[in-house]
């Protein structure tokens, strides 16, 4: 609580973009949802504002608070409880993560979500009877905001529901009818929390469907046109039919100049039968062009993966650019100087150092998941589930982003982040324990040679 009120005493009321205004306006004027964006985090936006707490920084507070904890709880399992909390402060205030972790937005609040979900699920793990059960409850709960938060979740929830299974379920790892009764569990849990989300917002808050994978369409649609060189977008939706024009104003990382500003030649919003018209296109342009849309989809990667050039948008700008300065001006701006440290150009939109290649910190995932498969301990396992459900999210944010950003790749980036405190503490361990074990042997041998 204490470093999440330090936090919030810098950032307040939280780093924000166009999304996050879009979210709250919706929230503070009771507007009709729509899936745009979460439905139910403006439901909840509204609540606090109903009741009372009408900043944006109250956002901030919650999620920052769910992130430490998350942190807290997976390096807890392997770490001393000191060291466990200076260890989550750390990971928090590691540029790379501080850079979205004081962000106001559905990424953010996707990852600290599913990492304290699966936080939950190993303090399961180690506790027993009441204390076991009300972690297993905070696990789905937390489960359900990142499925939420993100559509692309559902992998990530299920692998939740699987790691909890295999923790109820027995003491003791083993035997494929155990592991395959955690999988039905996982899918059926994961498939019960998605349709949960989407029954509520569609059913009970009666969000309207403005079908966000029309980004995903235009995007795929653009740049498709581009690599065969055929114009694969229909007239009703871009009448210009100009491919040169398209090769112009679009590149991997992006194509909203065709669809906002001075160089728009594409709706940015599209329903009805426009959007069928837009769906059965893209549909199409797949079926009939599979190597420039693998082409595309590859390029996207290379992008998002920051294997191709450096990760862009490492973190936002100061919120006064939205007529909401920070109370201390001085600590903000010595905080967003440190964030921004080995970055270049201004905020937003500043290129990210080596320390946000996004590339490695997957590696560590793939890491995780390769020393803990001969492992039978539970923590070890739960913890290749958790690198798993970020490998699984980050190939579905490949295949379906329609934009390059590193807030897509920010989960990847905080698990990563945690999971290699664990594997350097585990090391450091293991040479400590060596080197005690050869000093003991020597200690031994000198003895021994000395009563000769």
């Amino acid at each position: 609580m204490g470093l999440t009120a330090v936090v919030c005493l810098v950032f307040w009321p939280g780093q924000i973009n166009d999304d996050t205004i879009g979210i709250y306006e919706y929230a503070r004027r009771g507007l009709p949802n729509n899936d745009w964006h979460s439905a139910f985090y403006t439901a909840m936006w509204r609540v606090f504002i109903v009741a009372g707490l009408r900043s944006l920084g109250w956002a901030l507070a919650a999620g920052v608070l769910i992130l430490l904890v998350g942190l807290y709880l997976v390096l807890r399992a392997r770490l001393s409880r000191p060291a466990a909390l200076l260890g989550a402060a750390a990971v928090f205030a590691f540029p790379p993560v501080l850079g979205f972790g004081v962000a106001l937005g559905t990424d953010a609040w996707f990852a600290a979500s599913i990492l304290a979900a699966f936080g939950f699920v190993l303090r399961a793990a180690r506790t027993s009877g009441r204390s076991r059960t009300i972690s297993a409850v905070l696990a789905v709960a937390m489960a359900y905001l990142a499925v939420a938060a993100r559509p692309t979740s559902l992998p990530a929830a299920v692998l939740v529901v699987a790691a909890l299974a295999l923790v109820l379920l027995q003491d003791r790892l083993g035997g494929w009818r155990r592991l395959l009764r955690a999988g039905v569990a996982g899918v059926a849990g994961g498939l019960l929390l998605y349709g949960s989300n989407l029954g509520l917002t569609r059913f009970v808050m009666h969000a309207d469907q403005v079908h966000p994978e029309q980004e995903t369409y235009k995007y795929d649609l653009v740049l498709m046109s581009v690599q065969a060189q055929q114009m694969l977008l229909p007239p009703a939706l871009y009448p210009r039919q100009d491919l040169a024009y398209l090769a112009a104003h679009s590149d991997p990382t992006s194509v909203d100049q065709l669809l906002w500003g001075r160089s728009a030649a594409i709706p940015p919003f599209i329903l009805g039968s426009e959007f069928d018209t837009l769906q059965r296109a893209w549909l199409s342009a797949i079926r009939h062009h599979p190597a420039a849309y693998l082409r595309t989809r590859l390029n996207m990667a290379l992008w998002q993966l920051t294997i191709a050039a450096p990760p862009q948008w490492v973190f936002l700008g100061s919120p006064a650019a939205y007529n909401l300065p920070p109370p201390n001006p001085a600590l903000y701006a010595a905080a967003q100087a440190y964030m921004g440290v080995g970055t270049s150009g201004p905020a937003p939109g500043a290129v990210g150092s080596p320390l946000q290649r996004v590339w490695i910190y997957l590696l560590v995932l793939l890491g995780v998941i390769v020393l803990a498969a001969r492992s039978r301990r539970r923590v070890d396992v739960v913890l290749a589930l958790l690198a798993a459900a970020l490998l699984l999210y980050t190939a579905e944010v490949l295949v379906a982003a329609p934009i390059v950003t590193y807030r897509y790749m920010y989960p990847a980036v905080v698990v990563g982040t945690v999971l290699f405190v664990l594997l350097a503490a585990g090391a450091a361990t293991s040479l400590l324990r060596l080197g005690q074990a050869r000093l003991s042997t020597m200690l031994q041998y000198g003895t021994s040679s000395s009563s000769s």
